[in-house]
């Protein structure tokens, strides 16, 4: 049960900072 509940606040996480990372990459590419 620990493993499961560490597995879905890891991956919300991720997907964030994918996120962050893409909308800087594409404001650099744009400038």
């Amino acid at each position: 049960m620990a493993n499961g509940q560490a597995t879905k606040i890891v991956i919300p996480a991720e997907m964030q900072g994918i996120a962050l990372i893409s909308a800087v990459l594409k404001e650099i590419m744009s400038a």
